[in-house]
């Protein structure tokens, strides 16, 4: 039996150095294919309830067991701060280059937790 690169449980891959790199890269990949998909019918729903749907598709996969990413690299956190980002512009409908902060409070949750984890 040949010992496997990266193995997943309960939703989180694994890898042989517990980097989580390949399990950053998989989530970043679908949640901004969500994102993408959600910004079809962002026109059809009231911004209240667009900001529902991207918490409970995009946000709650950031959210799944974020515990494990405690001590994880800046550019890790980065990685998964850019979702966020990429968030709030799709629900504000902000250009590219346009500073979102202050619609960043409502992920709090989110966004605490990430910062909590650069320590």
């Amino acid at each position: 039996i040949s010992p496997s690169q990266h193995t997943r449980n309960l939703g989180i891959t694994f890898d042989c150095n517990l980097n989580f790199r390949k399990h950053i890269s998989t989530q970043r990949r679908s949640c901004f294919h969500e994102l993408k998909r959600l910004s079809t019918i962002r026109n059809f729903l009231p911004r209240a309830s667009f900001e529902t749907v991207i918490h409970s598709y995009v946000i709650s996969k950031l959210d799944f067991c974020n515990i494990l990413f405690n001590g994880l690299p800046d550019i890790d956190v980065n990685s998964m701060k850019s979702i966020l980002n990429a968030c709030a512009k799709t629900v504000t409908r902000a250009k590219k280059y346009d500073c979102v902060m202050g619609f960043l409070i409502l992920f709090a949750t989110l966004k605490t937790t990430i910062h909590s984890n650069r320590q």
